[in-house]
């Protein structure tokens, strides 16, 4: 049997260095390296961040059932970040900022580039409300409060995947957590 297959591989590290170095397999970096594309971070190509993010957004729809753009501080505001984790760093904060969005216009408010605090829509407060829950829950002892799973899964009626993505843990997290303040 004969297949021709091309691979498509990504990496931030210099793979030639490390080849020479003896960090990297020499023979693998020749086989990887037919056609090489260097692409700067996000931080070093602004004028691409807008496109990318309504790509991203466009997507977001589709798997999500909905329609985001972004309002024009929303855009700015993604101006001034340096987005160390590149495009995926991009595509998690677009994700977390649809869902606190009440429409389908995301604004400045609705982003937020702290990993480590996510902030989630207060449904119960006033419209448009954000209400910051402090530390993710991952990185807090104790795990989410009930009342702010109860109003996530509310929130996403019930689907545990996409309430785990919002908190930026697994869904087994999710799940633990449910049973543990069953």
């Amino acid at each position: 049997m004969h297949a021709d297959v091309r691979i498509i591989a990504a990496t931030n590290r210099n793979l030639l260095e490390m080849a020479g170095q003896r960090q990297f397999r020499e023979d693998l970096y020749y086989r990887l390296a037919a056609i090489t594309i260097d692409l700067p971070p996000l931080r070093d190509r602004r004028d691409d961040i807008a496109g990318i993010a309504a790509v991203l957004l466009e997507r977001i729809g589709k798997s999500w059932g909905g329609q985001w753009t972004l309002s024009k501080d929303a855009e700015r505001r993604l101006f001034t970040y340096d987005f160390p984790g590149n495009v995926r760093e991009l595509r998690n904060i677009l994700q977390k900022a649809a869902a606190l969005a009440d429409g389908p216009v995301i604004q400045a408010n609705h982003l937020n580039f702290t990993g480590a605090r996510p902030a989630f829509a207060a449904h119960a407060a006033s419209p448009g409300a954000v209400r910051d829950f402090g530390p993710a829950p991952s990185v807090q002892r104790g795990g989410a409060q009930p009342d702010d799973l109860e109003a996530l899964l509310r929130q996403y009626q019930g689907n545990r995947r996409r309430v785990a993505e919002t908190l930026g843990v697994s869904e087994r997290t999710v799940y633990r957590w449910l049973r543990r303040d069953a």
